[in-house]
């Protein structure tokens, strides 16, 4: 059962409604939203309630305890995270006629509970019903943070209903860049602001380091991201054979995922070409990891076809190694020579291995420990914190006149 902290009952409550967000099985899941949230759960003047969906079907007896108000929890990096269900026995076998019912009854449970002030729904079409529900009839406002890239996903079914409408009746549409508040406005005639990820400050920083890659040893390159063509994995490696012929000692670091199957394929063209030794896999890592690997580093690749945003880039930023990006939208926000290079994004061979070549011809020219301060001073916490809590007081004061200072 959730119980509120000493000294925060007469806080104004945030309900996040979040589509994405990180499992025991799964630290890496939606990371950019539980970083968002527990910076401003930091913030101490409001009371903030997480809320998923749990994809796994619940048991009827746990769902018929979440209908009468006692919510499961668990505790996710410094939030409680409470899970109602999206499947569940009670609709499969039961009572399925009546599972919009059923779900409004657990909305309704979780208002008595919590009494909202607002909702925070981040990625519109996860919670997009009960957002309008409880704006219709409990009169809730609530707000979007997007993070679809591209905006809106192919394959949403119903988009009139989970994306245009919802994103219409929110009081404030946040973006995570320039790049995907066009896209916002393109589709939906909704202006959003543009409020950037978080980056874990205290893990993604500069630190002074020996590195041995110089043109003689070779130099290391990272990529990270799930391994997919639209994350631009088959690009780089069709590419980087031929980076080798002129920097024959170089590594390419890998850091994400992918099923078996797809891992097969990658592997199969890595040994097709003989670059094997020239690879390295590391799997999901940790951020203290990941941020060790960027600074072993000589440069960060990004050969995504779309970045709504471009997070693991600006991470590498913040640690002061540079990076060379396709021009794929959201790296356009932080971006510049002094910091990298942006490539035409045409998916073609020749484009990529010239920006690689340049990139390792460039490499003196950047100063690391100048790259980290700038990227820090320009996408700080303390600027995207007091931007939502500003975004929260103006839409919660109208509703009641409260005040939060």
């Amino acid at each position: 059962m959730f119980r509120s902290k000493a000294g925060e009952k007469n806080k104004p409550v945030v309900l996040h409604f979040v589509t994405w967000y990180p499992t025991k099985e799964n630290h890496v899941e939606g990371i950019f939203i539980q970083r968002q949230i527990e910076l401003l759960a930091s913030d101490l003047r409001f009371q903030h309630v997480v809320v998923r969906k749990i994809q796994k079907p619940f048991s009827v007896l746990r769902h018929l305890k979440t209908i009468a108000g006692f919510f499961e929890q668990e505790k996710i990096g410094s939030m409680h995270v409470i899970s109602i269900p999206e499947q569940s026995r009670l609709y499969q076998k039961y009572f399925w006629r009546y599972q919009t019912i059923i779900e409004h009854s657990v909305l309704n449970r979780l208002v008595k509970r919590f009494q909202p002030k607002l909702v925070h729904l981040h990625v519109v079409y996860g919670f997009a019903k009960e957002a309008l529900y409880l704006k219709q009839v409990k009169a809730v406002p609530f707000i979007v943070s997007e993070h679809m890239g591209p905006f809106p996903f192919e394959w949403l079914h119903n988009k009139e209903d989970v994306v245009t409408q919802p994103i219409k009746e929110a009081s404030v549409v946040v973006a995570v860049s320039t790049a995907q508040a066009m896209q916002i406005h393109a589709f939906t005639g909704v202006k959003a602001l543009v409020i950037p990820n978080v980056i874990d400050e205290g893990i993604f920083r500069f630190q002074e380091t020996k590195r041995s890659a110089t043109e003689r040893s070779g130099f290391h390159l990272i990529f990270v991201g799930i391994y997919t063509k639209a994350k631009g994995i088959d690009y780089l490696l069709r590419v980087f054979p031929d980076f080798l012929h002129a920097h024959p000692n170089s590594i390419l670091h890998l850091v994400g995922a992918a099923t078996d199957e797809r891992m097969k394929e990658l592997k199969a063209f890595i040994a097709k070409h003989r670059i094997e030794n020239h690879i390295q896999f590391h799997g999901s890592l940790s951020a203290t990891a990941l941020s060790k690997l960027y600074h072993d580093c000589d440069f960060y690749v990004c050969s995504s076809e779309w970045e709504s945003f471009g997070l693991s880039a600006l991470e590498a930023l913040f640690t002061g190694l540079p990076v060379v990006s396709t021009n794929c939208g959201g790296v356009n926000d932080f971006i510049t020579p002094e910091n990298g290079m942006l490539i035409e994004n045409n998916q073609q061979d020749r484009t990529l291995l010239n920006g690689l070549l340049q990139m390792a011809e460039k490499l003196p020219s950047f100063n690391r420990k100048s790259i980290a301060a700038k990227a820090r001073e320009k996408f700080s916490n303390r600027f995207i914190r007091e931007n939502y809590i500003n975004i929260y007081q103006e839409v919660i004061q109208p509703v009641d006149g409260l005040t939060t200072d």
